[in-house]
């Protein structure tokens, strides 16, 4: 599996659990099922952007950890998630904000 097409004509998927399916670079296909509500991206490798998912009004939860790399680094983008509660990931040197510092964010937010 080396790309998400097709995924974007599931419009009211809930939920997607990826693990360990390397190959996939982008999750830019995943920007039209707008009634995902949990996301796991692990064990991916590198994912270029996450920057996609903001167009995902309902996501609670998602998860991106093990080998999963988000080569932008902009994790600051999560807080922009108006529903997300909960977010897991691995914290790297080029990421913009750490998983603490998003975790405090989204608490202050309620």
């Amino acid at each position: 599996m080396t790309s998400l097409d097709g995924v974007q004509y599931l419009a009211m998927l809930q939920s997607i659990n990826l693990d360990t399916v390397r190959g996939i670079s982008s999750v830019k296909e995943l920007a039209l099922s707008t009634a995902l509500k949990r996301v796991n991206l692990n064990n991916l490798g590198a994912i270029d952007t996450l920057k996609p998912l903001r167009a995902l009004p309902e996501v609670e939860m998602l998860n991106f950890v093990e080998s999963t790399n988000i080569t932008d680094g902009d994790i600051a983008v999560l807080a922009e998630f108006p529903m997300l509660k909960i977010c897991g990931f691995m914290n790297r040197r080029h990421y913009n904000m750490t998983r603490e510092e998003l975790s405090r964010q989204l608490a202050i937010r309620g």
